[in-house]
């Protein structure tokens, strides 16, 4: 996992939104 995802990843833990998550998933399913 690349430094990009991790902070996206923690960006999102402390947003908490839903539409964050949906929007992870997505670039992490995109990414790999």
């Amino acid at each position: 996992m690349t430094v990009l995802r991790y902070t996206v990843l923690l960006r999102c833990l402390f947003w908490g939104a839903d539409l964050c998550w949906l929007a992870c998933f997505r670039v992490l399913v995109s990414g790999s």
